[in-house]
């Protein structure tokens, strides 16, 4: 009798445990669809904010720079030559000591009319595309020739800034990081469309050239 109660019990115990294991296996896999269900929603909320953010740097270069640049432009239009006194080279780096007297009065001139400002708006629009807060992407092709065709006109007083000492390296670091992802993007496109063209090109001149073996 007690045998039989044993085996009863054992049996019992048994498919509790095993019914307890299905259980923490079906818990796991809810668990699991739950955390990825989490992670697209998560993802989605981010997608939205950049988005909405893309949206908002838009407005701001349409509505506080474009506006800021026209005004700065009307400022100084007349007090100063309308050339690059000192050539742009790729770098954002000059030697102050051996820049000359026009170039720096010019410089002064632009920061006295507020190009100074107008780059610290361009510092903080920089900031919140570097760093992933707005789609970087997504504000590239309305804006982006526009952008960095000003950073390489006013290359010299962000590089007298960056070069007034050590600790000024790191001014505009946002804005050239920026620069530097677009205007290589803009080389890049413009190299594609080249080749594109040259392709189309050397097509159009392999069918309209060709000449065939006589027989054939």
């Amino acid at each position: 009798m007690w045998l039989t109660i044993y085996n009863v019990v054992k049996e019992i115990l048994e498919m509790l445990y095993l019914l307890a294991g299905v259980g923490l296996l079906i818990g796991v896999f809810i668990a699991l669809k739950q955390f990825d269900l989490l992670k697209k929603d998560i993802s989605i909320k981010n997608q939205r904010a950049a988005a909405e953010k893309s949206t908002e740097m838009l407005y701001f270069f349409a509505t506080v720079f474009l506006p800021s640049l026209n005004e700065y432009q009307k400022k100084i239009k007349g007090k100063i030559k309308q050339t690059d006194t000192v050539k742009f080279n790729g770098e954002f780096h000059v030697d102050i000591d051996n820049i000359e007297k026009d170039a720096i009065i010019e410089a002064l001139t632009k920061e006295k009319n507020g190009l100074t400002d107008i780059l610290n708006q361009l510092e903080y629009f920089s900031a919140c595309l570097v760093h992933g807060v707005a789609d970087e992407e997504m504000v590239f092709s309305p804006i982006a020739t526009t952008f960095c065709d000003f950073i390489e006109r006013e290359h010299l007083l962000i590089s007298i800034h960056r070069s007034k000492s050590d600790s000024s390296t790191n001014y505009y670091n946002n804005m050239l990081k920026l620069y530097k992802i677009w205007s290589h993007r803009i080389q890049e496109s413009d190299i594609k469309k080249k080749q594109d063209s040259l392709n189309q090109k050397l097509s159009d001149l392999g069918v309209k050239d060709e000449v065939k073996p006589i027989g054939f």
